[in-house]
């Protein structure tokens, strides 16, 4: 289901047994499935959505194989998964910081990408968590104005995993903008 701008009314709370997660959500998401590959293998993920004319409002989760994930590796499965959702939009990263979900840690980054045909430049705010063998990416895409409205911030701090507390902020992440492949770029005023 589209909604029309994302800011009108009270936003139903969206919560999916299978994913175990609640949020609320500027309107009902449709569910989608993406297949990507990984060292261990193709891991699926599920993407619950919500369309606007400025942009979207999404939760994806994916279950890693348990091999893959151990407590030592951690912190770059993050900095994989916050990277690769940069890139995969040609972007760049303004900010991260860390944010914790109870007693999971996890990144909370800003992001901005090109300009596509016909229309604006990109704007990007995500939240992102490893619990046990579970990737969540939480996130809204869309216009500078549509990223920083309350709708966004409602979205993303209502974001609940089943039996956690609430997202705290916990500090800065000394990770700077970054372009596709690695390599680093200053920011300018």
């Amino acid at each position: 289901m589209n909604a029309s701008s994302g800011s009108e009314g009270p936003s139903p709370v969206f919560t999916s047994s299978r994913g175990r997660f609640s949020v609320t959500m500027p309107g009902w998401p449709e569910e989608g499935y993406q297949v990507f590959e990984t060292p261990a293998g193709p891991v699926q993920a599920i993407t619950h959505g919500v369309q606007s004319t400025a942009g979207a409002y999404v939760v994806v989760y994916a279950d890693y194989p348990p091999d893959l994930l151990r407590g030592d590796n951690t912190e770059v499965v993050l900095n994989g998964a916050c990277l690769g959702m940069v890139m995969n939009v040609r972007g760049i990263i303004r900010s991260c910081r860390n944010v914790e979900l109870g007693d999971i840690a996890g990144y909370e980054l800003e992001y901005e990408f090109p300009r596509q045909v016909g229309t604006p430049r990109g704007y990007g705010r995500a939240r992102v968590f490893l619990i046990q063998d579970r990737l969540y990416q939480v996130f809204v895409i869309g216009t500078a104005e549509m990223v920083e409205s309350a709708a966004a911030r409602t979205f993303l701090e209502s974001f609940r995993i089943e039996g956690r507390a609430p997202i705290v902020i916990a500090g800065s992440y000394p990770i700077g903008p970054t372009r596709p492949g690695g390599s680093q770029q200053s920011l300018k005023s």
